[in-house]
């Protein structure tokens, strides 16, 4: 390729065309549908379905990668978009055929054993079909399920509202900067970058604004969440869980109690944050010479020269930083940055965001998207999205089968990557001081915002839903009280439940706004699995602890061949392990105190 930062993802058709790949795609599935009709006549045919199902794979994951990421490149590209619209239409045909597969699985276990007993060639595929059967006691007859499924295809109707309602109902006042000048506000980006700005005037008009618009539409969301909940726990009660909660947690393969486990153990950084906090507070009065700081504030960069890393220098930074990870690893980072599995730059109509795909079993390029910014956070973005490719790059190496692995633990080598780039660079800075206050700032910042944040979230989703299923109110009112108190616990906010003010009501809006809880997951505590996780794992490598690289290896090999929790004891800790949560709070304990220690060495000179 001549574009060194745009990926190839050519190299996915072998040298086809896209339309022969549909081809491929076309016939590997006829011939699986083909086998299906009589797939469990004897352990022959069995097998035959089990090779060609592993072939039809190996053609999906190429043409849904190569049609998604060429989409995502160009949103409004005619030829893309007809070409996922084709693939959406051939995979519901697909579906179709495939109605009733789990079922006739579960109602056919003993047969299904013993082919695989049988044929040491396919025991391999134990571990899959195990899968399936722990959920007999949740699965209905074909006819139910039938059913329930095409009730569950509503669920993304919720994601629809909300993406409507925060994109395109949100309806924004116009603003005045210091200047009384005219400003229009279009979108969150637009926010974001006004929220940024050293005019206080603005900023503070703009913080109003987008909270009305917020504020105008709360019971809009509220109910909207309502309703989303009581799907998800009727689907779940219908297949005999207790709850959504319980289903959530049956399918990480863990007991509801880690949540409420790994809730309590967040609580042990509130006094670290409320102390953060406070001295950021400090240094903002004193850098922006402020009276007092309001939320409005808050967002202002505390290093005012913008530091720019062009993309080599982010390559040079990522691969220093990963040196300890061993040549092993770095021979994959240096493949990912010289072979073109990143798409580096922001281009008109690319999608916002960035990500390692998935999909990925015969893959030889794990692909990386990114909208680059030469910011910091695009540092630590590409070293986070080099975690997940190596990470898969491994998993696939090693495990022909089960090489995807589960979301409960897939942030943690991202994670550690991030943890890495910041102790280097905080070694490499030591005498530049403004540099040293921007990387802190981020490391705390990013952590509180992705783990003790996300936890009080989580932990308003259990209370939410458990108002659902005892039949009791779901307000606003109710949602923005229970919120602040949130967090009240997980990190010190202060609020007076009998005299709630304009500032809590406008704190209280961000949780209506949290996409997740629109998806029919019950997914954002794990993200402090992942900083957790990835901030031991990172911090032992660092400090070349015995073990702890080789630990790295074994976890990355392992991909989806063992349960969650048994995963992550691979790193040599488990999290049910009250002492690796201290371990971590000391960590990020002793991070805060640089922080002081720097802010008020800065606020001396």
């Amino acid at each position: 390729m001549d574009n060194k930062y745009e990926w190839d993802l050519e190299h996915l058709l072998n040298n086809k065309s896209v339309d022969d790949l549909f081809e491929e795609y076309k016939q590997a599935y006829d011939k699986l549908i083909s086998l299906y009709a009589n797939f469990l006549d004897d352990v022959n045919s069995f097998k035959a379905f089990l090779v060609q199902q592993d072939q039809c794979i190996l053609i999906s994951n190429r043409l849904v990668n190569y049609v998604n990421n060429k989409q995502n490149i160009d949103l409004i590209n005619p030829e893309y978009n007809k070409y996922a619209q084709k693939l959406a239409f051939e995979q519901h045909q697909i579906e179709q055929h495939f109605n009733g597969y789990d079922v006739k699985i579960l109602a056919n276990r003993d047969l299904i054993q013993s082919y695989l007993d049988k044929d040491p060639e396919i025991k391999p595929y134990q571990l899959s079909f195990d899968a399936l059967w722990r959920y007999a006691p949740y699965t209905l007859n074909q006819e139910q399920e039938a059913l329930l499924h095409k009730a569950e295809r509503h669920n993304a109707g919720f994601e629809d509202i909300f993406d409507v309602l925060l994109s395109s109902d949100m309806k924004y006042d116009d603003v005045l900067d210091a200047n009384n000048k005219v400003i229009k506000l279009n979108n969150d980006t637009d926010i974001y970058k006004h929220m940024r700005s050293k005019d206080r005037v603005l900023r503070k008009n703009v913080y109003t604004s987008s909270h009305k618009a917020l504020y105008n539409l709360r019971n809009t969301f509220t109910r909207t969440l309502f309703y989303q909940y009581t799907m998800n726990n009727s689907v779940a009660v219908a297949r005999n869980f207790k709850d959504y909660i319980s289903s959530a947690a049956f399918a990480d393969e863990v007991e509801v109690s880690l949540i409420q486990f790994i809730y309590e153990q967040t609580k042990l950084f509130k006094p670290y944050i409320i102390k953060f906090a406070k001295q950021r507070d400090k240094y903002l009065k004193y850098k922006f010479n402020l009276d007092k700081v309001y939320n409005y504030d808050r967002s202002l960069d505390l290093v005012a020269k913008k530091v720019h890393f062009s993309i080599e220098q982010a390559q040079s930074i990522v691969k220093d930083a990963l040196a300890c990870m061993g040549e092993q690893y770095l021979s994959v980072i240096n493949k990912a940055l010289n072979e073109h599995w990143v798409s580096w730059l922001p281009t008109n109509n690319k999608q916002t965001g960035a990500y390692s795909i998935s999909g990925t079993k015969g893959f030889d390029k794990i692909y990386i998207f990114m909208n680059y910014d030469y910011t910091y956070n695009g540092v630590l973005t590409i070293a986070h999205e080099l975690g997940h490719s190596v990470h898969t790059y491994y998993a696939n190496l090693n495990q022909p089968i089960y090489n995807e692995y589960s979301i409960f633990y897939a942030e943690i080598a991202s994670m550690a990557n991030e943890v890495l780039v910041n102790y280097h660079l905080l070694d490499k800075y030591q005498k530049d001081d403004q540099k040293r206050l921007m990387i802190l700032d981020e490391m705390i910042s990013g952590f509180i915002n992705t783990s003790t944040r996300q936890v009080a979230f989580s932990n308003f989703e259990w209370i939410a839903n458990d108002w659902v299923n005892k039949g009791e109110e779901f307000s606003w009112e109710k949602v923005r009280n229970t919120y602040l108190e949130m967090l009240n616990q997980y990190s010190g906010y202060k609020y007076n439940p009998n005299k709630i003010t304009k500032t809590d009501e406008d704190v209280a809006l961000t949780i209506i706004s949290v996409p997740h809880f629109y998806t029919s997951s019950f997914y954002v505590y794990k993200y402090a699995i992942g900083q957790i996780g990835g901030l031991i794992a990172a911090s032992n490598i660092f400090n070349k602890q015995p073990n702890a690289l080789d630990n790295m290896f074994k976890f990355f090999a392992s991909g989806g061949s063992l349960n969650s929790l048994e995963t992550i004891k691979l790193l040599g800790f488990d999290l049910l392990d009250k002492s690796v949560w201290n371990q971590a709070v000391d960590v990020f304990a002793n991070w805060v105190n640089q922080f002081i220690k720097l802010t008020n060495k800065l606020m001396k000179s």
